[in-house]
């Protein structure tokens, strides 16, 4: 088992058999590449996903990606951030439009494998509009999100829709679908919130920190703390407080969503396939409180360890609770 784990990380996708609507290899590639690079705690989930569903899955995977890297591209400059938002906002609607042709000439690979890919799935559109409105609020947010609150909605729109668009592929019968919606906007919020604790210390060489606003009120923190760590003990209980509270709110709506999945009988290859992607962020609360709650320190979770490769490998076969 550990084995497989290890090729898991090392090996490229092996190419996949052709469906229906099937982007190219070479598009699907990009998408791949993309996802590793950036998101790999991500690409090794999809690595072991159903493989009729893993084309469309890098897709919006990579759609993902590429959303959320808008605003560290354009930086202070915000219209050219809307820009590159607007164009994407204008591919989703070409491929669920009459523009679906010309998204599939497109130069961008991503456009193109999502032209192939969306059309034959019967995805909801509105789920990718979700996405983009809660990218394009996010980019006017320049130093620190002004409440917690803020934080959570933004989680609940990028990562809880991830995951419905993820139950959708999975092609379930209407009562499955909504119980196991219900379980995927607990998950999602998780994920998000988890995710804004886990790019603390990569949020201060750019001048910015996760941690909302009226937390800091709350626990007398200052910007100067929050980018350049504490330097006294008193302002390190007030930091470590802080993520105290963002983790706690993970850790709720995780807690929540496991009982749901018992209480809800949510079927088990939604389990180990659409829900794989919370046992990272499982993981990472965990160390994060052993740590003390100190989420500036970089090595905190290590999604390539071999360790999280051999549980999420069993995982996607016993399910991740």
């Amino acid at each position: 088992m550990r084995a497989a784990a290890a090729r898991l990380g090392r090996r490229r996708p092996r190419p996949l058999p052709p469906i229906r609507g099937a982007a190219s290899r070479a598009d699907l590639q990009h998408c791949w590449d993309l996802v590793q690079r950036s998101d790999y705690e991500a690409y090794c989930c999809l690595r072991l996903a159903p493989a009729s569903i893993q084309p469309a899955l890098v897709a919006i995977r990579a759609f993902n990606v590429e959303t959320a890297a808008v605003k560290t591209v354009a930086g202070e400059n915000v219209l050219a951030g809307r820009v590159r938002i607007q164009f994407w906002r204008d591919a989703i609607e070409a491929i669920y439009g009459d523009g679906e042709a010309g998204a599939a000439q497109s130069n961008e690979p991503l456009t193109r494998a999502l032209a192939a890919e969306l059309p034959a799935r019967g995805l909801t559109a509105a789920h990718f509009h979700r996405i983009l409105d809660a990218r394009e609020r996010d980019l006017e947010v320049t130093e620190q999100p002004d409440a917690l609150r803020d934080v959570e909605a933004y989680a609940d729109a990028t990562q809880s829709s991830l995951l419905y668009l993820y139950l959708e592929l999975l092609q379930l019968d209407a009562d499955a679908m909504r119980r196991a919606q219900r379980v995927a906007q607990n998950f999602g919020v998780a994920i998000g919130v988890a995710t804004a604790l886990r790019a603390l210390p990569h949020l201060v060489p750019l001048g910015a920190t996760g941690v909302p606003r009226d937390l800091a009120r709350k626990h007398e923190l200052y910007t100067r703390t929050l980018l350049q760590g504490p330097r006294t003990e008193a302002e390190g209980e007030a930091m470590a407080a802080a993520t105290y509270d963002m983790a706690r709110l993970a850790h709720g709506y995780l807690d929540e969503g496991v009982e749901l999945v018992r209480e809800l009988e949510v079927p088990m290859r939604v389990q180990r396939s659409a829900f794989l992607h919370v046992l990272g962020t499982k993981e990472y609360l965990e160390s994060l409180e052993a740590r003390q709650f100190d989420a500036y320190q970089p090595d905190i979770f290590n999604a390539q360890s071999l360790g999280f490769m051999s549980r999420l490998f069993t995982a996607s076969f016993a399910g991740p609770f």
